[in-house]
């Protein structure tokens, strides 16, 4: 199940990253919902996020939302704003998926 992973176009070696940093049970909940996964990585990529798998390791669990929520937490805020404030530090990502 875990080799899931590897169908979001990641490599082994950030799997076993993964693994180390979040634990197996994590990266296996992420394997089992690969296709979310993968939907949410490309939004974050398109929007401009630079470093998606430091963003996986710190908030792994930003790639369990539905797509659709992700998007419109994002559309409340001026995306390109937001990115550049997420590049500099991934902590403010928090402050968009906590918004009301």
């Amino acid at each position: 199940m875990i080799e899931n992973m590897l169908l979001i176009g990641i490599s082994d070696e950030f799997i076993d990253e993964l693994i180390d940093k979040i634990g197996y049970d994590r990266v296996l909940n992420l394997a089992c919902n690969y296709e979310k996964v993968k939907k949410n990585r490309d939004l974050l990529k398109s929007f401009g996020i630079k470093d998606i798998d430091n963003l996986m390791i710190k908030r792994s669990h930003l790639f369990l939302e539905e797509p659709e929520i992700l998007l419109k937490k994002f559309s409340q805020f001026n995306i390109p704003v937001v990115v550049e404030l997420i590049n500099d530090d991934v902590n403010v990502i928090d402050e968009i998926i906590n918004y009301k």
